[in-house]
């Protein structure tokens, strides 16, 4: 995955702010809350960098020193999670997670390589401090 782009989207997400939604599945299903860690990267980039989806519906990333972020906004929409923001002046930009069949795994397709990167879930913060 081209990690630059997920990361360029990932921090323009942060740095633009906007109301959290309360919209959730309609199921009410909550398994994809937790921490995600990077596994698979097809274009690439760096394994290990971790996300948290918060039950308040709030997505925190985390520095390559292992400092959470601003914390933004998602929805989850027919079983995809949308982390949403507004990049001021230009107009809204989401970054879309698909939840696996068995809820372990979330898959990121860039739409610019069309490569996808898999995060699994996790029990705790596995973020380790890159210097």
């Amino acid at each position: 995955m081209n990690r630059h782009f997920l990361a360029i989207a990932l921090s323009t997400l942060a740095i633009s702010s906007c109301q959290a939604s309360n919209q959730n599945s309609s199921s009410g299903d909550t398994s994809f809350v937790g921490y995600w860690e990077m596994i698979e990267d097809e274009d690439g980039g760096p394994l290990g960098s971790v996300f948290e989806l918060r039950a308040d519906n709030t997505f925190v990333g985390y520095s390559k020193e292992c400092t959470a972020l601003p914390a933004l906004p998602y929805h989850v929409y027919d079983g995809d999670i949308f982390v949403t923001s507004v990049v001021p002046g230009k107009g809204k930009i989401s970054v879309l997670f698909q939840l696996s069949a068995d809820g372990k795994q979330l898959t990121f397709t860039s739409s610019k390589t069309r490569n996808n990167a898999v995060y699994l879930h996790q029990k705790a913060n596995t973020c380790v401090p890159k210097v």
